[in-house]
């Protein structure tokens, strides 16, 4: 609830309708993410990379992405991670 209280004074300067309408579409597929314990940021971030390329939707969505992709997602980070500390012990 805080975070609906501190945004209503911004709010205002959404510009137009459209305006709103996208933010509230943004609010809505965050706060779906923190309900499902997904990352909003790494789920918007791997969800517009993949976005041209997956044929279910379904899979898309805050659910189906942690159950397909965050798996992944946490491999290939953590591999990168590995890679990164090997790179600093030489």
């Amino acid at each position: 609830m805080r975070t609906i209280a501190v945004g209503r004074k911004n709010w205002i300067f959404f510009g137009n309708e459209r305006g709103g309408k996208t933010a509230a579409v943004m609010y809505s597929l965050i706060a779906t993410c923190k309900e499902h314990d997904v990352d909003p940021r790494t789920y918007l971030r791997d969800v517009l990379l993949r976005i041209g390329k997956v044929a279910d939707v379904r899979e898309l969505t805050p659910y189906g992405w942690k159950q397909k992709w965050a798996p992944v997602v946490e491999a290939h980070r953590a591999s990168i991670i590995e890679r990164l500390a090997l790179k600093i012990a030489r």
